[in-house]
Protein backbone atom coordinates (compact mmCIF):
# COMPACT_ATOMS: atom_id res chain seq x y z
CA UNK A 1 0.00 0.00 0.00
CA UNK A 2 1.32 3.43 -0.95
CA UNK A 3 2.19 5.67 1.96
CA UNK A 4 0.61 9.07 2.36
CA UNK A 5 2.83 12.08 1.70
CA UNK A 6 1.35 14.38 4.34
CA UNK A 7 3.69 15.35 7.19
CA UNK A 8 1.99 14.27 10.42
CA UNK A 9 2.74 15.33 13.98
CA UNK A 10 1.33 13.42 16.95
CA UNK A 11 1.34 15.09 20.37
CA UNK A 12 0.78 12.74 23.32
CA UNK A 13 0.04 13.85 26.88
CA UNK A 14 1.67 11.72 29.57
CA UNK A 15 0.62 11.86 33.20
CA UNK A 16 1.19 8.69 35.23
CA UNK A 17 0.53 6.28 32.35
CA UNK A 18 3.14 3.62 33.14
CA UNK A 19 0.63 0.79 32.58
CA UNK A 20 -0.47 1.90 29.11
CA UNK A 21 2.26 4.05 27.56
CA UNK A 22 4.25 1.09 26.16
CA UNK A 23 1.39 -0.41 24.17
CA UNK A 24 0.07 3.02 23.19
CA UNK A 25 3.36 4.27 21.72
CA UNK A 26 4.01 0.94 19.99
CA UNK A 27 0.60 1.00 18.30
CA UNK A 28 0.93 4.68 17.38
CA UNK A 29 4.43 4.21 15.93
CA UNK A 30 3.41 1.18 13.89
CA UNK A 31 0.31 2.92 12.53
CA UNK A 32 2.07 6.13 11.50
CA UNK A 33 5.11 4.29 10.12
CA UNK A 34 2.94 2.02 7.98
CA UNK A 35 0.88 4.80 6.38
CA UNK A 36 2.94 8.02 6.30
CA UNK A 37 6.29 8.86 4.75
CA UNK A 38 7.03 11.57 7.27
CA UNK A 39 5.80 11.81 10.83
CA UNK A 40 6.93 12.86 14.28
CA UNK A 41 5.79 11.93 17.76
CA UNK A 42 6.03 14.44 20.59
CA UNK A 43 5.37 13.23 24.12
CA UNK A 44 4.79 15.74 26.90
CA UNK A 45 5.54 14.51 30.41
CA UNK A 46 3.48 16.56 32.85
CA UNK A 47 5.46 15.79 36.01
CA UNK A 48 4.57 12.10 36.15
CA UNK A 49 5.29 10.54 39.52
CA UNK A 50 5.44 6.94 38.30
CA UNK A 51 7.63 5.10 35.76
CA UNK A 52 5.91 6.51 32.67
CA UNK A 53 9.14 7.87 31.17
CA UNK A 54 11.01 4.59 31.72
CA UNK A 55 8.20 2.66 30.06
CA UNK A 56 8.21 5.16 27.18
CA UNK A 57 11.94 4.60 26.65
CA UNK A 58 11.34 0.85 26.72
CA UNK A 59 8.68 1.16 24.04
CA UNK A 60 11.02 3.20 21.84
CA UNK A 61 13.80 0.64 22.32
CA UNK A 62 11.40 -2.05 21.09
CA UNK A 63 10.60 0.09 18.03
CA UNK A 64 14.10 1.09 16.97
CA UNK A 65 13.06 3.12 13.92
CA UNK A 66 10.61 5.25 15.93
CA UNK A 67 11.93 8.66 16.96
CA UNK A 68 10.14 10.49 19.77
CA UNK A 69 10.74 13.98 21.14
CA UNK A 70 10.11 14.13 24.89
CA UNK A 71 9.15 17.43 26.51
CA UNK A 72 9.45 17.43 30.28
CA UNK A 73 7.55 20.17 32.10
CA UNK A 74 9.09 21.70 35.20
CA UNK A 75 6.05 20.88 37.34
CA UNK A 76 2.43 19.81 36.89
CA UNK A 77 0.67 22.33 34.63
CA UNK A 78 -2.38 20.47 33.34
CA UNK A 79 -3.30 18.88 30.05
CA UNK A 80 -4.11 22.15 28.23
CA UNK A 81 -0.75 23.85 28.86
CA UNK A 82 1.12 20.60 28.32
CA UNK A 83 -0.55 19.99 24.97
CA UNK A 84 0.10 23.58 23.93
CA UNK A 85 3.80 22.98 24.60
CA UNK A 86 3.76 19.96 22.32
CA UNK A 87 1.73 21.69 19.61
CA UNK A 88 4.14 24.64 19.57
CA UNK A 89 7.01 22.22 18.90
CA UNK A 90 5.13 20.29 16.21
CA UNK A 91 5.94 21.11 12.57
CA UNK A 92 3.51 18.80 10.78
CA UNK A 93 0.89 19.89 8.26
CA UNK A 94 -1.67 18.15 10.46
CA UNK A 95 -1.42 17.46 14.17
CA UNK A 96 -2.91 14.61 16.15
CA UNK A 97 -3.75 15.54 19.75
CA UNK A 98 -3.89 12.63 22.18
CA UNK A 99 -4.96 13.96 25.57
CA UNK A 100 -4.29 10.60 27.20
CA UNK A 101 -1.97 7.68 26.42
CA UNK A 102 -4.74 5.10 26.59
CA UNK A 103 -5.95 3.42 23.40
CA UNK A 104 -9.51 2.19 23.93
CA UNK A 105 -10.06 2.00 20.16
CA UNK A 106 -8.57 0.13 17.24
CA UNK A 107 -5.52 1.78 15.61
CA UNK A 108 -7.46 2.05 12.36
CA UNK A 109 -9.48 4.88 13.92
CA UNK A 110 -6.33 7.02 13.78
CA UNK A 111 -6.48 6.74 10.00
CA UNK A 112 -10.25 7.15 9.87
CA UNK A 113 -10.09 10.67 11.33
CA UNK A 114 -7.32 11.53 8.85
CA UNK A 115 -9.38 10.39 5.86
CA UNK A 116 -12.41 12.25 7.24
CA UNK A 117 -10.31 15.41 7.27
CA UNK A 118 -9.50 14.87 3.60
CA UNK A 119 -13.22 15.28 2.88
CA UNK A 120 -13.01 18.96 3.82
CA UNK A 121 -12.98 19.25 7.61
CA UNK A 122 -10.28 21.13 9.51
CA UNK A 123 -10.89 19.46 12.88
CA UNK A 124 -11.96 15.83 13.26
CA UNK A 125 -12.47 14.32 16.70
CA UNK A 126 -12.97 10.76 17.91
CA UNK A 127 -15.58 10.33 20.65
CA UNK A 128 -16.69 7.17 22.45
CA UNK A 129 -20.31 6.08 22.12
CA UNK A 130 -22.55 6.21 25.19
CA UNK A 131 -19.74 7.41 27.44
CA UNK A 132 -20.99 10.90 28.31
CA UNK A 133 -21.45 11.24 32.06
CA UNK A 134 -24.35 13.20 33.51
CA UNK A 135 -22.01 15.86 34.88
CA UNK A 136 -20.26 16.23 31.53
CA UNK A 137 -23.58 16.42 29.70
CA UNK A 138 -24.80 19.22 31.99
CA UNK A 139 -21.49 21.03 31.58
CA UNK A 140 -21.48 20.89 27.77
CA UNK A 141 -25.16 21.83 27.57
CA UNK A 142 -24.52 24.83 29.84
CA UNK A 143 -21.75 26.04 27.54
CA UNK A 144 -24.03 25.69 24.52
CA UNK A 145 -26.92 27.42 26.30
CA UNK A 146 -24.92 30.51 27.21
CA UNK A 147 -22.88 30.72 23.99
CA UNK A 148 -24.76 30.02 20.76
CA UNK A 149 -21.58 30.44 18.68
CA UNK A 150 -20.11 27.18 19.95
CA UNK A 151 -20.70 24.11 17.82
CA UNK A 152 -21.98 20.99 19.64
CA UNK A 153 -19.20 19.45 21.74
CA UNK A 154 -18.88 16.24 23.73
CA UNK A 155 -16.27 14.08 25.41
CA UNK A 156 -13.38 13.48 23.00
CA UNK A 157 -10.57 10.91 23.14
CA UNK A 158 -8.32 12.43 20.49
CA UNK A 159 -8.50 14.66 17.43
CA UNK A 160 -6.63 15.71 14.32
CA UNK A 161 -6.37 19.40 13.46
CA UNK A 162 -5.08 21.21 10.40
CA UNK A 163 -2.34 23.81 10.51
CA UNK A 164 -4.93 26.36 9.40
CA UNK A 165 -7.10 25.68 12.46
CA UNK A 166 -4.10 25.99 14.78
CA UNK A 167 -3.23 29.36 13.25
CA UNK A 168 -6.87 30.50 13.53
CA UNK A 169 -7.08 29.58 17.22
CA UNK A 170 -3.78 31.30 17.96
CA UNK A 171 -5.12 34.51 16.42
CA UNK A 172 -8.37 34.23 18.40
CA UNK A 173 -6.75 33.99 21.82
CA UNK A 174 -3.44 35.18 23.26
CA UNK A 175 -3.35 32.03 25.35
CA UNK A 176 -5.34 28.85 24.81
CA UNK A 177 -7.14 27.90 28.03
CA UNK A 178 -9.37 25.19 26.54
CA UNK A 179 -8.63 23.91 23.03
CA UNK A 180 -11.87 22.01 22.49
CA UNK A 181 -14.04 25.10 22.94
CA UNK A 182 -11.79 27.34 20.83
CA UNK A 183 -11.78 24.78 18.01
CA UNK A 184 -15.57 24.71 18.08
CA UNK A 185 -15.67 28.53 17.94
CA UNK A 186 -13.03 29.11 15.25
CA UNK A 187 -15.51 28.98 12.37
CA UNK A 188 -13.86 26.10 10.53
CA UNK A 189 -15.60 22.82 9.76
CA UNK A 190 -15.58 20.32 12.63
CA UNK A 191 -16.53 16.65 12.42
CA UNK A 192 -16.82 13.89 15.01
CA UNK A 193 -16.41 10.15 14.52
CA UNK A 194 -18.09 7.94 17.11
CA UNK A 195 -16.56 4.60 18.07
CA UNK A 196 -17.34 1.74 20.41
CA UNK A 197 -14.67 1.56 23.15
CA UNK A 198 -12.72 -1.70 23.23
CA UNK A 199 -11.93 -1.32 26.93
CA UNK A 200 -12.61 0.97 29.86
CA UNK A 201 -10.81 4.25 29.32
CA UNK A 202 -9.15 5.53 32.47
CA UNK A 203 -8.87 9.14 31.31
CA UNK A 204 -8.94 11.24 34.45
CA UNK A 205 -7.76 14.68 35.39
CA UNK A 206 -6.92 15.88 38.87
CA UNK A 207 -10.20 17.00 40.42
CA UNK A 208 -8.87 20.44 41.37
CA UNK A 209 -7.50 21.04 37.87
CA UNK A 210 -10.68 19.79 36.20
CA UNK A 211 -12.87 22.00 38.40
CA UNK A 212 -10.69 25.05 37.74
CA UNK A 213 -10.73 24.40 33.98
CA UNK A 214 -14.53 24.04 33.96
CA UNK A 215 -15.09 27.30 35.88
CA UNK A 216 -12.64 29.25 33.71
CA UNK A 217 -14.25 27.93 30.53
CA UNK A 218 -17.76 28.89 31.63
CA UNK A 219 -16.67 32.41 32.56
CA UNK A 220 -14.46 32.97 29.51
CA UNK A 221 -16.60 31.55 26.74
CA UNK A 222 -20.16 32.15 27.97
CA UNK A 223 -22.18 34.99 29.47
CA UNK A 224 -23.08 32.88 32.52
CA UNK A 225 -21.34 35.26 34.94
CA UNK A 226 -23.23 38.22 33.50
CA UNK A 227 -26.53 36.31 33.73
CA UNK A 228 -25.92 35.47 37.39
CA UNK A 229 -25.06 39.09 38.21
CA UNK A 230 -28.17 40.42 36.45
CA UNK A 231 -30.34 37.81 38.16
CA UNK A 232 -29.03 38.86 41.59
CA UNK A 233 -29.75 42.51 40.81
CA UNK A 234 -33.28 41.66 39.66
CA UNK A 235 -33.97 39.62 42.81
CA UNK A 236 -32.67 42.41 45.06
CA UNK A 237 -34.91 44.90 43.26
CA UNK A 238 -37.98 42.70 43.70
CA UNK A 239 -37.25 42.21 47.41
CA UNK A 240 -36.79 45.97 47.86
CA UNK A 241 -40.21 46.56 46.33
CA UNK A 242 -41.78 43.90 48.57
CA UNK A 243 -40.26 45.52 51.68
CA UNK A 244 -41.64 48.92 50.67
CA UNK A 245 -45.13 47.52 50.04
CA UNK A 246 -45.36 45.09 52.95
CA UNK A 247 -44.08 46.36 56.29
CA UNK A 248 -44.38 42.94 57.88
CA UNK A 249 -41.84 41.41 55.52
CA UNK A 250 -38.92 39.81 57.36
CA UNK A 251 -36.00 42.19 56.87
CA UNK A 252 -33.56 39.71 58.43
CA UNK A 253 -34.17 37.40 55.48
CA UNK A 254 -33.42 40.24 53.09
CA UNK A 255 -30.17 41.08 54.90
CA UNK A 256 -29.06 37.45 54.84
CA UNK A 257 -29.91 37.06 51.17
CA UNK A 258 -28.31 40.39 50.35
CA UNK A 259 -25.01 39.45 52.00
CA UNK A 260 -25.03 36.11 50.18
CA UNK A 261 -25.77 37.77 46.83
CA UNK A 262 -23.11 40.44 47.28
CA UNK A 263 -20.57 37.78 48.23
CA UNK A 264 -21.46 35.86 45.07
CA UNK A 265 -21.02 38.95 42.89
CA UNK A 266 -17.69 39.79 44.52
CA UNK A 267 -16.53 36.21 43.98
CA UNK A 268 -17.44 36.37 40.28
CA UNK A 269 -15.64 39.70 39.85
CA UNK A 270 -12.51 38.41 41.60
CA UNK A 271 -12.54 35.27 39.44
CA UNK A 272 -12.88 37.34 36.26
CA UNK A 273 -9.95 39.54 37.35
CA UNK A 274 -7.86 36.46 38.13
CA UNK A 275 -8.53 35.00 34.68
CA UNK A 276 -7.77 38.32 32.97
CA UNK A 277 -4.50 38.60 34.92
CA UNK A 278 -3.44 35.11 33.88
CA UNK A 279 -4.34 35.70 30.23
CA UNK A 280 -2.83 39.17 29.83
CA UNK A 281 0.08 39.38 32.23
CA UNK A 282 1.45 35.84 32.44
CA UNK A 283 4.21 35.86 29.83
CA UNK A 284 4.93 32.11 29.69
CA UNK A 285 2.13 29.79 28.59
CA UNK A 286 4.03 26.85 30.05
CA UNK A 287 7.39 26.17 31.70
CA UNK A 288 9.62 23.47 30.22
CA UNK A 289 12.44 21.72 32.04
CA UNK A 290 13.99 20.15 28.93
CA UNK A 291 13.37 18.68 25.48
CA UNK A 292 15.08 15.42 24.49
CA UNK A 293 15.08 13.24 21.41
CA UNK A 294 14.60 9.57 22.23
CA UNK A 295 15.59 6.85 19.77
Amino acid sequence: MDKLKSFISAVVYIRNNEKTINSFISSLCNTLKAHFYEYEIICVNDASSDKSVNMLKKAIAENADCVVNLITLSYFQGVEKAMNAGIDLAIGDMVYEFDCAIMDYTPSLILDVFYKMQEGADIVSASPKNMLRIGSAIYYNTIRTFNKNIQPIQTETFRIVSRRSLNRVEIMSKSIPFRQVLYSMCGLKCETLLYQPTCKNGIALEHKYRRELAINTLLLFTNLGERIALSCIAIFTVIDIIILLYKGFCKEFFYFFGITGISTLIGIVIKYLSIIKDLLFTQQKYIIENVKKLN
